[in-house]
Formats: structure tokens, C-alpha cells, sequence
């Protein structure tokens, strides 16, 4: 069996039973994880895979644009997500969102758009961070800290974090494997990028 079809189909079966897992255990009025980043991923290999013709030796390794697409678009769910901690998306905080995007992945993303995922979220009471577990073992290092970066830059939007934010930043920095010097200085980064413009 081709090797892309084979990571894609367990990226897929994973991202189902992370889904089908968390619905279960949320019955009752809980919350629970659509891990829709590892199954698109899962599909994105499966389709690379069999695309390819049967008698090639072996496909590469995911290539860095695959992985980066992956985890950005993971990433900022979770900077969307960060913003619905309270269950209001203020003005503030969409403006961070798009700076985020558009400094850290280079990607512009409308207001409209952002409005409607992190309604969604908030109505799903979405936590990722099972979804952030899996997608680790594609995003790089630097993505993963970029996303730390991006989710503290939003939480920073309204002034200093609030306890709720705070500890949902930890806990996905920690679905993120990120130790506390880098957490430190992702935290760091983003005070920086979220001092006013001098005058």
C-alpha cells in the first residue's frame, strides 16, 4: 500500500474517533472535538497517494506547504477560538485575529468569516485541543510557536489575559508540546507585537 495513502487513512480514522470520542463523553450538554484538521489532512494524503502510479518506489515525506497548510489553518481556529473564550468576539479582537493572520501566515481573512466560525464555536463550545495533539506531529517548531504567538495575541487584544484565557493558551500550548521558555517567549512576541504605534 502507498505510504501516503497508509499516514492518510490513519490521520482519518484518527480524526473520527478523536470526534466520535469526545461526542460520546460530551453527551448530556458537555463539549466535544470536531478534529476536522487531522481528517483533512487524512484526505489531502489519501488522494495525494493514490494519485500516484503503483509502481513508484516511494513518495516523499509530506512536503512543508502541505504541513504548513495544515497546521495554519488549525491555528487560526484556535486564534478564532481564543477570541469566543467568553462567548463574545469584540472588535478588538477581530482586528488582533486578522493582524495575526496576515503577520504570522500571511493569509487576510474577513471579518464576516471570523464572525461566523467563532459563533459556531461558541454555540459548539469547541475545545481543540485534541485536534492541536495530532496536528503536532505535522507543524513545525516554528509554526507551533507561531501559534502560541497568534492565540496570545488575541487573548491580549482587550488589554491583559483574563484567567479563562490563560489557561485555555496554556492548555493548548500544552496539546502543542511547547515547554515553558517558549511559551515565555511566544508570550513575549506578542506583548511586542501588540504595543500601540508610536506617535
Amino acid at each position: 500500500m502507498n505510504s501516503k495513502v497508509l499516514v492518510g487513512g490513519l490521520f482519518l480514522v484518527g480524526g473520527f474517533g478523536i470526534t466520535a470520542v469526545t461526542y460520546v463523553a460530551a453527551e448530556g450538554g458537555g463539549t466535544y472535538t470536531v478534529a476536522w484538521g487531522a481528517m483533512l489532512f487524512g484526505v489531502v494524503q489519501i488522494v495525494i497517494g493514490l494519485a500516484q502510479s503503483s509502481d513508484d518506489p516511494g513518495p516523499p515525506p509530506i512536503s512543508e506547504e502541505e504541513a504548513q497548510r495544515v497546521g495554519s489553518q488549525t491555528i487560526l481556529r484556535c486564534m478564532i477560538n481564543m477570541a469566543a473564550t467568553d462567548g463574545n468576539l469584540a472588535e478588538s479582537e477581530v482586528q488582533a485575529i486578522q493582524h495575526a493572520s496576515r503577520t504570522i501566515f500571511g493569509k487576510e481573512l474577513g471579518e464576516a468569516k471570523i464572525r461566523e466560525v467563532a459563533q459556531k464555536m461558541i454555540s459548539d463550545r469547541t475545545d481543540l485541543a485534541a485536534e492541536l495533539k495530532v496536528v503536532r506531529n505535522v507543524i513545525s517548531w516554528t509554526d507551533a510557536d507561531h501559534a502560541v504567538t497568534g492565540m496570545a495575541m488575541v487573548a491580549m487584544a482587550e488589554g491583559e489575559m483574563r484567567p479563562a484565557e490563560t489557561a485555555r493558551l496554556e492548555d493548548y500550548a500544552g496539546a502543542l508540546e511547547i515547554d515553558q521558555a517558549r511559551f515565555d517567549a511566544s508570550l513575549a512576541r506578542a506583548r511586542q507585537a501588540m504595543m500601540p504605534a508610536p506617535a
